[in-house]
Parts: C-alpha cells; structure tokens; sequence
C-alpha cells in the first residue's frame, strides 16, 4: 500500500478562505481555489489573472513562477503546483469617476489628482 503524499500550499486574494491548505498530490491551481471556497464575489471580484509564486531556496523570499489570465484561457487552472507554492488571485477594483476605492484590506489607492 503506498503512502499518499501531501503539499502544503497558501492561497490569498479574492478568494472565500485565505489560508495554507494541505492537499493531495498532484495539486493544480483550480483544485487549490476550490478548496479556499472558489471566487469571492463581495465586495470586489476576481480580475481574472492569478500568479503563482514559489519560494527560493537560498533567502526564502518568494518570486512569481508564472503568472496567467484564467478568463482568457481557463485551462491554465490545471497549472500543477509544489510545496510551498502560494496561489494568488487578483481583486477586480472599479474606477468610477476618477477614483479607485478602498480595498478591504485597510490599503487606500489613489488615482490620479482631481482637478
């Protein structure tokens, strides 16, 4: 009988629950957003481009391994991960008038100044 073997991954952005996940190998980036409950839709809701980042072995900083856009080619969420990878789904924020509002981090973005 073979032991099954699991990978620890962080999924963060615009999804239900953020967090670090245990899954089974071999992970992708779908199965990974399914297991922090899909999409979030309130109050922002995914943009669409997802990037995937690793951590390096000699400082521990992570970089971006790949980045992708799963609306204009949905199967990139077959993406397979590794451990420690974290999977990070961008907010769509709307521009209204000249001004970007608040995310609910507590981060503010400015626009451009109003004249």
């Amino acid at each position: 009988m073979a032991l099954m073997s699991f990978i620890q991954i962080r999924v963060h952005g615009c999804v239900k629950r953020v967090g670090q996940y245990k899954l089974k190998r071999p992970a992708t980036v779908g199965i990974a957003i399914k297991k922090a409950g899909g999409f979030k839709s309130v109050p922002y809701p995914p943009h669409g481009n997802i990037s995937v980042r690793t951590r390096r072995i000699r400082d521990g900083v992570y970089y971006c391994r790949r980045r992708f856009n799963f609306k204009k080619n949905p199967k990139l969420l077959a993406l397979s991960l590794r451990n420690d990878d974290m999977v990070v789904v961008q907010y769509h924020v709307f521009e209204i008038g000249g001004r970007l509002f608040p995310i609910r981090t507590g981060l503010f973005i400015h626009s451009r100044k109003e004249k």
